[in-house]
């Protein structure tokens, strides 16, 4: 049976008009996500100004079959295509994106098809899908000490005690644990991206603020200061988060911090090129 993984009108692409007067964004979810986690900040850009493009990469959305059939050199060929067209039609392209995103941000950028990145999270060196994997496991079980036995019925009229734990919340954790690993797994479909965005980091000149939380259980924190050190870009910085995970780095309490943070510098990056038009 095919399971869809999101409802459908989060799995929509997302486009919103800007004012005429600024550049386009292009916001790209990570892997296994879909353009509605990014809607907080593809509103906080569109606020700004700018014209903003978040697309449903190949493969996600759906069903976990078409996360299996599709490839990193699909969703490589997506992005690259709507960058080339948001150039066309708005003369300058700032992206971001969260964990494959932000790697992706990072290679259209290698390529010199972009005016300013921010990649979120962006997993230059990743936990291993063994890690990974060990993680949905060692999560089934704490679930399992956690869960408190359902009360058994009396035993006076000849009833048999019911079981410790339902069938229905076994079976409902194995599902758990059968889709964790199917991710975990699906993961090495990326590590070969990956190690092509870390080969050509040396090619990135355009200004960049790398986002990286310290907690961040997918990409190992180190990978900012990587980014950082490797890329050529003059205008470069770091921004760390403090107490958000992975995927949270948009929805919790320091999702201002990143809006900011991307904001501000493609504004930055904005100002310029409309200074050396004029100029």
């Amino acid at each position: 049976m095919a399971i869809q993984l999101y409802d459908r009108e989060k799995a929509k692409p997302i486009s919103l008009p800007g004012d005429g007067r600024h550049g386009a964004c292009l916001v790209i979810h990570g892997f296994a996500g879909v353009p509605g986690q990014m809607k907080p900040l593809c509103d906080a850009l569109a606020a700004r100004g700018f014209a903003v493009e978040a697309p449903l990469l190949p493969g996600h959305g759906a069903t976990m079959q078409d996360m299996g059939r599709a490839s990193t050199r699909q969703w490589v060929r997506c992005v690259r295509a709507l960058a080339g067209d948001l150039r066309a039609r708005y003369g300058r392209v700032y992206v971001t994106g969260i964990s494959a995103g932000g790697i992706l941000s990072l290679l259209l950028a290698q390529e010199g098809r972009v005016d300013a990145i921010a990649p979120i999270g962006a997993p230059v060196f990743l936990y291993t899908p063994l890690h990974q994997l060990s993680r949905f496991v060692r999560s089934f079980f704490v679930r399992a000490r956690r869960k408190q036995p359902d009360p058994a019925p009396s035993a006076a009229d000849g009833e048999e005690a019911a079981p410790v734990r339902g069938m229905k919340w076994l079976f409902q954790e194995l599902f758990v644990m059968r889709s964790g690993m199917k991710k975990a797994l699906r993961a090495v479909n990326c590590y070969g991206m990956t190690l092509r965005c870390a080969l050509g980091l040396h090619r990135v000149a355009c200004p960049a603020v790398i986002i990286q939380s310290v907690r961040d259980e997918m990409a190992r924190p180190s990978s900012a200061g990587i980014i950082c050190r490797r890329i050529r870009s003059a205008e470069k910085s770091v921004v760390w988060l403090q107490g958000s995970s992975h995927i949270r780095m948009l929805f919790g309490p320091e999702r201002n911090t990143v809006f900011s943070a991307v904001g501000d510098l493609f504004e930055r990056a904005d100002d310029a090129y409309q200074r050396a038009r004029e100029g």
